[in-house]
């Protein structure tokens, strides 16, 4: 991108990047198409152009996201947000609301040395068991007396068996959508 664009960005990237800010604040329902558009300085008729709905807004923003995660883990970033926020505050708010209002499930490949420390997505991991949401997570053995400290009587130990996780997810899920949090799978008692 030239540079002059990046400082004058165009209708459908300035209204990506103040979706993107104002669904970390505020989360997506409670959002209009309105208060994008006002904030984006365009016409409302912009986001049906470009997006065809707040949906497809929201299917923007989203991949923005993932790209600005990406390029913050190469330490590749070359876009600016349009914002007095810390890019990483941001990024860590829009993880925050994307699992407490849009997801069944959270899969998270590791309770690492970052998580065993308070730092890493511990905070994510602490907001989804808030809020009941399952979690799978991988742990290895010389981070899990920190995890199951952290995680408390909610942790249940799995064997890494495929079918078996699948079958925990297929469950966890059902049961939260009908308003029973608890998995209910037998758990694998730690080993000695």
């Amino acid at each position: 991108m030239v540079q002059g664009q990046r400082d004058n960005p165009d209708g459908r990237e300035r209204l990506v990047r103040t979706a993107f800010v104002l669904f970390a604040e505020k989360g997506f329902d409670s959002v209009t198409v309105r208060d994008i558009a006002a904030a984006s300085s365009v016409s409302v008729g912009l986001i049906n152009h470009h997006f065809g709905s707040k949906d497809g807004l929201r299917e923007a923003v989203d991949e923005f996201f993932i790209a600005q995660f990406e390029d913050a883990i190469t330490g590749a970033a070359t876009q600016e947000l349009s914002t007095t926020l810390d890019p990483a505050e941001v990024i860590d708010a829009w993880i925050e609301r994307a699992v407490l209002e849009h997801v069944d499930l959270v899969v998270i490949n590791k309770f690492g040395k970052e998580e065993a420390q308070g730092r890493g997505l511990r905070s994510v991991i602490a907001e989804a068991l808030i809020a009941e949401i399952p979690l799978i997570i991988g742990v290895s053995e010389h981070n899990l007396d920190d995890f199951l400290a952290f995680a408390g009587e909610s942790a249940i130990r799995m064997k890494p068996d495929v079918e078996a996780i699948t079958a925990w997810c297929r469950n966890a899920i059902e049961r939260r959508a009908h308003g029973r949090c608890e998995p209910g799978l037998p758990s694998v008692e730690r080993e000695a």
